[in-house]
C-alpha cells in the first residue's frame, strides 16, 4: 500500500512540475513574441 501511495505522490509531483514548466514555456513564448 505504501508503495502505491509513494508512486501516486511521485506522479502528482511530476505532473505539477510539468505544469509549472509549461507555464514557464508560455511566458517565454509571450516574451519572445512581444519583442
Amino acid at each position: 500500500f505504501s508503495f502505491h501511495r509513494s508512486t501516486l505522490y511521485l506522479v502528482l509531483d511530476f505532473s505539477h512540475l510539468f505544469r509549472n514548466n509549461m507555464v514557464g514555456l508560455n511566458d517565454y513564448v509571450h516574451l519572445v513574441t512581444n519583442l
